[in-house]
């Protein structure tokens, strides 16, 4: 790996030159983002206390990420002396766009395998051809005037990267979980001689 010129498995030339950083370039800088509200009143009838709380999630793999809304309400209304009603309530949006792909065979697989000198960025973008459709081997020439010009390995990689940039799987899920408990106390009031 002397940075000489050559001809690539998709028929470019570039340097054969290692690429110090391919293995971590797969992957992409995730974040999460967590943001919590709450508004709180108590009086002698009612307690309660509302929250809001938006966290958002991008993982280390393209093309995966999470949104999630909570909604909740606590609260305790005091009917008489003797009975109280406690209300719970929780509504949760979540959005999943494509799920984590378990990596291990895709990287672990002799299918996945690639070399040093492997760009990543040209992986990322040779996935799919310039008409939108997924990459073509030189098994499938007919199939595409883009059709690599040499055998690769790594076409796990190239199925894991159509997968997570190219399709999308997206999830939503709306949940509400609920209570109310009416409570009565019966036991007796020493200092008025009451029930």
């Amino acid at each position: 790996m002397e940075g000489q010129q050559v001809r690539w498995w998709d028929g470019s030339i570039r340097s054969y030159s290692a690429q110090p950083d391919n293995y971590k370039d797969v992957y992409r800088k995730g974040y999460t983002s967590n943001v919590n509200l709450a508004v709180s009143d108590q009086t002698e009838k009612l307690n309660y206390r509302l929250t809001y709380s938006r966290l958002d999630y991008e993982g280390t793999q393209e093309g995966n990420k999470l949104e999630k809304n909570t909604f909740g309400l606590n609260s305790t209304l005091k009917i008489s002396d003797k009975i109280t009603l406690d209300v719970v309530a929780n509504y949760i949006n979540t959005t999943t766009t494509n799920r984590p792909y378990q990596l291990g065979q895709v990287l672990g697989s002799f299918s996945g395998f690639f070399s040093r000198a492997e760009d990543m960025s040209v992986m990322k973008q040779r996935y799919r051809t310039s008409d939108g459709y997924k990459y073509v081997t030189i098994n499938n020439p007919e199939r595409s005037d883009e059709a690599f010009i040499y055998n690769i390995r790594a076409t796990n990689l190239l199925d894991f990267f159509w997968q997570q940039m190219r399709n999308k799987y997206v999830e939503t899920e709306n949940r509400l979980i609920s209570s109310a408990t009416l409570n009565w106390s019966w036991q007796k009031d020493f200092s008025s001689g009451e029930e």
